[in-house]
């Protein structure tokens, strides 16, 4: 890469006391997050509702400010699901309803037309659980001992309005279901008090290609790692493309999750390909999940719940350390390595680059590197000492988040595939073209 190749890059803003460092921050944010405001409760009774409260932020926490803020409008909905034979699905047997707040007289939030957000960043919504069918009793056993989660999603919106992928809030317990399909008996003192049990836990889910989901749970107090960022979502975005254009492309291939934080995208592959060969399972490839020893709990934490144990592995790789790399390639040769949002300590580029070098050098064939960068509070001369370690190295290229065929994109050919991989990000239509605009590009390090 040459020094022409930095026009590409989003524009980075020089020092101005004039420009508010907020205001920058923003400046890239086209996907914003649902999260908590406060927390949920995890026992739930019946034909009850249940309040929830939310807040509408981008990666870093910052919520939408002036105009955005005002004309921020955004109704969501909700969709309950559980845990059946180790997949999370949509529930059958329940049914989930979704309305505005019903403010009381001493409530002194301003009342809204919507579930969800309406000109504002704060929002809110009330949930109840009723049965399918109420005279379905055959399933009271299993459905209060079964676990269930609440996808909160943003309904289908103008294409100028607040871009936001769904929050996922749970397990959640039914209780009292014995209870009501016996008898008309009102809640005991009990009961009501099970409710109580309160909950922070958030997750954001992948919609796979059999309508089951991956969730990965995350937890913004780690920092760093504990967050899903742009660059990982984007980065899904791709990977999901190529495999829906090439479903054997990574077919009994090795690829490396590097730095994989929370473990959504090497999670994402193994998911995606426990379904496509769910009848021959040695086509598999073999994905691997890497961190530094602490933080692999949370990558743990994930692969559990979504049952992924068989199918993937979790190493400590510490940028630098060779014999971390040896004993990584002990599991065979790689072809892929996927790096998200690695570039925010300028100190560690020479260990980053180095550990590239190796899992490139070490294996017998050419190691696809992908990278996925974007531009924050990293000063410019920073950034450029990282390309330019690569460029001694490694040719860079950047890589189309949609893949081409014959110079036209993917998207546009027509797909013959009767099982199609579905969008996960924004329901089923995927990121779109969205992604152009958070200010992530994913960069190609082909080895000299």
């Amino acid at each position: 890469m040459n020094n022409a190749d930095t026009a590409s890059y989003p524009p980075h803003a020089t020092v101005d006391s004039n420009i508010d460092y907020f205001d920058y921050l923003q400046r890239y944010s086209a996907l914003y997050r649902i999260l908590l405001a406060t927390p949920y409760p995890t026992n739930v009774m019946f034909k009850q509702w249940y309040r929830v409260n939310l807040k509408l932020v981008n990666e870093l926490d910052l919520a939408p400010t002036g105009q955005q803020k005002s004309n921020c409008w955004l109704e969501v909905g909700c969709h309950l699901l559980v845990e059946k034979n180790k997949s999370i699905v949509p529930c059958k047997e329940c049914l989930i309803q979704c309305r505005p707040l019903q403010h009381d007289a001493w409530d002194s939030t301003t009342a809204s037309d919507i579930a969800g957000f309406q000109n504002d960043t704060m929002g809110d919504l009330e949930f109840m659980i009723t049965l399918q069918d109420e005279d379905y009793v055959s399933s009271s056993t299993t459905a209060t001992k079964a676990k269930y989660y609440i996808q909160i999603y943003p309904k289908q919106q103008q294409p100028s309005s607040i871009m936001a992928f769904p929050l996922i809030i749970g397990p959640i317990s039914l209780i009292g279901l014995t209870m009501q399909l016996t008898s008309q008996q009102q809640p005991t003192l009990n009961d009501q008090w099970k409710q109580h049990n309160m909950s922070n836990t958030i997750y954001h889910g992948y919609r796979l290609q059999d309508s089951s989901f991956l969730i990965i749970q995350e937890d913004w107090s780690l920092g760093t790692p504990g967050k899903m960022w742009d660059s990982a979502l984007v980065l899904s975005q791709m990977i999901t493309n190529k495999i829906k254009h090439d479903p054997d492309y990574y077919q009994k291939r090795r690829l490396v999750d590097l730095s994989a934080g929370t473990g959504c995208l090497g999670l994402l592959v193994a998911a995606l390909y426990k379904n496509i060969y769910k009848d021959h399972q040695h086509t598999m490839p073999h994905v691997t999940l890497t961190d530094l020893p602490d933080a692999l709990d949370l990558i743990y934490q994930n692969r559990s719940y979504n049952h992924l144990e068989c199918y993937t592995s979790v190493k400590p790789l510490e940028w630098g350390n060779y014999q971390n790399i040896q004993n990584l390639l002990l599991e065979g040769p790689l072809h892929t390595v996927i790096a998200s949002d690695v570039l925010y300590r300028p100190s560690t580029f020479y260990s980053l680059v180095q550990t590239l070098i190796w899992l490139s050098d070490e294996s017998k064939h050419q190691v696809e590197i992908y990278v996925g960068y974007k531009r924050r509070g990293l000063a410019l001369c920073d950034e450029q000492k990282f390309f330019d370690l690569c460029a001694q190295s490694f040719d860079i290229i950047t890589v189309p988040v949609i893949p081409t065929v014959n110079g036209t994109t993917a998207a546009a050919v027509k797909q013959t595939n009767t099982n199609p991989l579905e969008g996960w990000i924004l329901n089923e239509g995927g990121l779109g073209s969205t992604y152009k605009d958070t200010g992530v590009k994913i960069y190609q390090l082909i080895r000299k």
